[in-house]
């Protein structure tokens, strides 16, 4: 079945000598569209080349017939590497600039400098580690709260601090309390071992927060626990309290037995009420 305008054109035929005119205008205008776009596209493929896609590198001219591509010098690829080392050393973040303001009697602690190695004293063994760890945790420098917060710390001093969220406040405290007790529990003696530091936090998901930070940065044989159902046992086994191992028929003079596997705990991060219960109950000491 034939269109309708297969129909009313059926027998029409066009006329090109009568509208000659007429069809040179729209020729005329087509083939400078076409053209037009043609150089569009040759400009933007040749763009940024220049004149460089007319030279041959020396190796492949061969008949000398064509511009030979200069050789690159030692120089050139002497800055190439100095602007890549330039680049990977601006990749690393710069400290944010923080307002500290510091109060209390005088005279006032000072400051860490924002270099990681102000932490640690010139022959301190925890130093490499340390260092180490920090790098590949990508902590290259000490923001501003935390230069003041350990270098309070680190002078023996009570320390309050009060900073925004995302300010830096948990490695200002992780950091100078793990440089204060410079060997893990692990190698040290029996009766030193125990509870040696205590972070308490409102939650329990806080207190794993924290938990991931030092496993990130600790060095090894270090042995950081979250207080929990879990952990209870380990937790009264490295630290335990007068009633922890007691029955009923023995007498509170009866030595309690020596337990395997007290390992001490170097940080214990605990919530109130569950830490609050087991020296409640006696399970747990914070005597060492």
């Amino acid at each position: 079945m034939s269109s309708p305008f297969n129909l009313l054109t059926t027998g029409a035929r066009f006329d090109r000598s009568r509208f000659s005119n007429d069809f040179d205008l729209f020729t005329v205008s087509f083939r400078y569209c076409a053209v037009a776009n043609w150089q569009k596209k040759k400009a933007k493929k040749d763009k940024g080349k220049g004149k460089a896609k007319d030279v041959l590198p020396s190796s492949l001219n061969f008949f000398g017939d064509s511009k030979a591509a200069p050789e690159e010098s030692d120089s050139g690829s002497e800055s190439d590497a100095s602007s890549s080392s330039s680049s990977s050393a601006a990749s690393i973040p710069e400290p944010p600039k923080q307002k500290i303001t510091l109060t209390g009697p005088e005279p006032l602690p000072a400051s860490l400098g924002t270099d990681l190695e102000s932490l640690f004293e010139k022959d301190d063994t925890l130093k490499k580690p340390m260092l180490r760890n920090l790098a590949s945790a990508n902590i290259r420098s000490l923001w501003g709260v935390q230069c003041a917060v350990a270098g309070s710390l680190l002078d023996g001093q009570d320390t309050m601090c009060v900073a925004p969220t995302g300010s830096g406040k948990t490695l200002a405290y992780l950091l100078p309390l793990l440089v204060a007790l410079k060997t893990p529990s692990r190698k040290m003696d029996d009766k030193d071992q125990g509870v040696r530091s205590l972070i308490v936090v409102p939650t329990h998901d806080l207190a794993v927060q924290i938990h991931q930070v030092l496993s990130a940065i600790l060095p090894p044989k270090w042995r950081a626990l979250v207080l929990s159902k879990a952990t209870q046992k380990a937790v009264c086994e490295s630290a335990p309290g007068p009633k922890f191992g007691k029955t009923e028929s023995e007498d509170d003079d009866e030595e309690e037995e020596e337990r395997e596997g007290n390992l001490g705990i170097d940080f214990l991060i605990a919530t109130p009420e569950r830490l609050h219960h087991l020296l409640d109950e006696g399970l747990v000491s914070l005597a060492k």
